[in-house]
């Protein structure tokens, strides 16, 4: 028979949490113990995390919902860069002798693997003021072309509703509190700590999406 272990989950992981079997040995623990229950959030174990995201790509879209992915690229030093041009015979392309640092710049990324398309924005800092008006812009647009290819109203009840489609199987437990809106992007994160911002994640639920 399996043996579980109980872990306390600190106050803002808790909101975020549901639960998942993974191997004791992500823990190290003793091989007798052959499964351990964890939570779904990323800073716990890595193999979860994996799972988890690998189930988003995998079945997200087939279960008719959009999965997301979300990254900060860089920093990229603010230089010109020497690159390919055109240029006439004789007259090679010359780059100024100054080098004056211009600070680091940051790619901040939306990417949808189903269809290919990225959305993008260059910026010299990635602060929660910087980010997260730019992910709920952008997720905004998103659930707007969402809405109109499959409108909330024409939705079938939660239930009915394919099991990846549903909020119960991200959370590991029905939703509590105040309904929920249809689920329609699971957005896969980064570890940026800025990502666990109680206003943020709360705007995520509200909006109908589930973050990973």
């Amino acid at each position: 028979m399996g043996r579980f272990w109980t872990i306390k989950l600190s106050a803002h992981l808790s909101k975020l949490s549901g639960w998942f079997h993974v191997p004791s040995s992500c823990l190290d623990l003793p091989s007798l113990s052959l499964s351990i229950s964890l939570p779904f959030s990323r800073h716990f174990c890595p193999y979860g995390k994996k799972r988890v995201i690998e189930l988003a790509c995998e079945q997200g879209e087939t279960a008719g919902i959009v999965q997301l992915n979300e990254d900060e690229a860089g920093p990229y030093q603010a230089i010109p860069q020497p690159g390919a041009s055109w240029q006439p015979e004789g007259h090679p392309v010359v780059q100024p002798h100054e080098y004056e640092r211009g600070g680091t710049a940051k790619l901040l990324t939306l990417f949808r693997p189903a269809t290919g398309i990225l959305r993008a924005k260059g910026v010299l800092s990635v602060t929660n003021a910087v980010l997260h008006p730019w992910l709920k812009e952008q997720l905004s647009e998103v659930l707007a072309e969402i809405e109109l290819k499959s409108p909330q109203k024409e939705l079938p009840p939660e239930a009915e509703r394919p099991q990846c489609a549903q909020w119960e199987t991200w959370l590991g437990h029905p939703p509590r509190g105040k309904p929920l809106p249809p689920l329609r992007i699971v957005l896969v994160l980064d570890n940026l700590a800025g990502h666990l911002s109680c206003d943020l994640v709360l705007w995520f639920f509200e909006h109908g999406v589930m973050p990973l």
